[in-house]
């Protein structure tokens, strides 16, 4: 009897680890397919397709370690999880590899790179507008460097990292990658000294100023929340103010519209940093709808640390 009841609770011991290890599976491919149902932007979206390996691996190897319990029963959750990471990876993969077309971004990463060289070894062009030398050839250049990058991580799943077009393309873009380097190392002498980014002065005059701001901070507290605030400024007098009708595809008839906008310079920090060294200079327009009393922003939180501003 004493036996019997050690096999037992063996048994439930065992069952009941199976039945963990198979939740923690079931959220891990739930992970992966809430991952690639979205598409990111800039140096993440790169970081979304690096993570295609591992997600793909897991998913292979999740499909082996239940393979007999999906062939007993095909609509087990395992089975369903395996297929919507899946159909969630192929999208996505579909996705890029329809915007990032490898050939036609290595053309544009040479055209933009002699663009970068001509513009750079024209001193007369640099001093004139030396704006556009850093804020359009280069950048230009720069972004069509990083879609190639991804492009070819794209290509490197589909073929194989020893694939010989992936090995050539990749070294074809990092020779780029070092010419505009080293062109923006040799040129940087002509350029005038780039104008320090600041905030526009906080000039609003109205009596709510003070709670303007810390409603500020706390809507973006809530939206960009990998960021604080350090700084706000109002940089309008007041509130620019619209009214007028337009048509309501809702309730199918004009409605009447008052709506006022300010403008609004922030200065924020990433919130892991203890002793940060850097913020970000963001702006954009505080929206209120004079009708039904509600204040709302139009901050982007994906595109925070495009303008850096050192801290004093």
């Amino acid at each position: 009897m004493k036996k019997i009841m050690i096999i037992s609770l063996t048994l439930i011991l065992w069952v009941m680890r199976v039945v963990a290890q198979k939740q923690e599976d079931l959220q891990g491919l739930r992970q992966i397919g809430d991952k690639y149902a979205y598409i990111l932007e800039k140096d993440e979206l790169m970081k979304q397709v690096l993570e295609m390996y591992p997600s793909s691996n897991m998913i292979i190897a999740l499909m082996k370690k239940y393979a007999d319990v999906i062939a007993q029963n095909p609509n087990d959750s395992i089975a369903i999880e395996i297929q919507r990471a899946e159909l969630k990876m192929q999208g996505f993969l579909s996705y890029i590899d329809a915007r990032f077309p490898l050939n036609q971004i290595k053309e544009r990463v040479m055209d933009y790179l002699g663009d970068a060289m001509r513009d750079g070894q024209n001193g007369k062009i640099m001093k004139e507008d030396p704006d556009y030398i850093w804020s359009g050839t280069w950048s230009d250049t720069k972004n069509h460097i990083r879609d190639a990058n991804i492009a070819i991580e794209v290509l490197k799943l589909k073929a194989g990292q020893n694939d010989t077009g992936v090995i050539n393309n990749y070294q074809r873009v990092k020779k780029c990658e070092a010419d505009l380097e080293v062109l923006k190392t040799e040129t940087r002498a002509l350029l005038p000294p780039k104008k320090p980014i600041a905030p526009l002065p906080d000039i609003y005059k109205g009596t709510d100023k003070e709670a303007l701001k810390a409603k500020i901070k706390s809507m973006f507290a809530e939206e960009c929340q990998k960021y604080t605030i350090t700084k706000v400024y109002l940089v309008t007098e007041g509130w620019s103010r619209v009214t007028g009708v337009r048509w309501d595809d809702l309730s199918k008839s004009f409605q009447k519209y008052d709506r006022s906008s300010l403008e609004v310079d922030v200065i924020c920090v990433k919130k892991n940093e203890a002793t940060p060294t850097k913020g970000f200079l963001v702006s954009y327009s505080l929206e209120k709808d004079n009708i039904s009393g509600k204040v709302y922003d139009t901050v982007l939180c994906d595109y925070l640390e495009d303008q850096p501003i050192p801290l004093k």
